[in-house]
């Protein structure tokens, strides 16, 4: 397996919100605030007047409880975005960072605002995830990503039982998109079995017309 050996600093984290599953509901992320490292804290920022925030506000956006959106920014938030994470000397800590790709000699060098950009600071209860904000970072990077859309792939649902951790994968833009003007699309052997979020779909398409090397395995 690929495991993640060095940690990429950045200074940014989007975050982004989707409707709460309803029967057919089509439920797209929306980017809805961002997340700027402080030293070793983080202030909140809501996206105000952008197109996403406007369009999830009309789906029932309301923002964090404990951060009203009547405020734009928030100081000093990181103690509590760090409980979407588990604590560095809980028993099963270094199952977490296995579980998100991070070889386990990096616990004491990782910080809770890297690690929430690494995991996706995702909880089973809320609809918000966490992305690094690729397009601020030097290059190279490892990270790892959670197709989308793969539910919606028969050729995945036909082959995945022949599928195997380490099989490499081919990212590439899909032209004929109609739901993202971005969308790259990940192929197993010539089949699709998903795509890049529509969150960092357009770096991603940036850094394929752009040439850059991308390698990308089923991890």
């Amino acid at each position: 397996m690929h495991e993640i050996k060095s940690i990429s600093e950045f200074k940014i984290i989007l975050i982004s919100w989707r409707v709460p599953f309803i029967e057919g509901n089509q439920r797209r992320r929306y980017i809805v605030a961002r997340l700027l490292r402080n030293g070793d804290d983080a202030d909140l920022e809501y996206l105000l007047g952008t197109e996403d925030f406007e369009i999830a506000a009309k789906k029932g956006f309301d923002g964090f409880k404990r951060f009203p959106i009547s405020d734009k920014k928030h100081s000093n938030v990181m103690e509590y975005f760090s409980y979407r994470l588990p604590p560095k000397k809980r028993a099963d800590f270094d199952t977490f960072m296995k579980s998100i790709g991070l070889d386990v000699s990096l616990k004491n060098q990782i910080s809770y605002f890297q690690l929430l950009g690494y995991s996706g600071g995702k909880l089973p209860d809320d609809t918000f995830n966490f992305h690094i904000d690729y397009s601020s970072i030097s290059l190279p990077i490892q990270v790892y990503i959670e197709l989308a859309g793969i539910l919606y792939q028969n050729d995945w649902r036909l082959n995945i039982d022949k599928i195997a951790v380490d099989d490499q994968i081919v990212l590439a833009r899909d032209m004929q998109n109609s739901f993202d003007s971005f969308a790259v699309a990940a192929y197993w052997k010539n089949q699709r079995i998903g795509y890049i979020d529509r969150v960092q779909s357009k770096t991603f398409s940036i850094w394929i017309d752009e040439g850059r090397s991308i390698m990308a395995y089923i991890s």
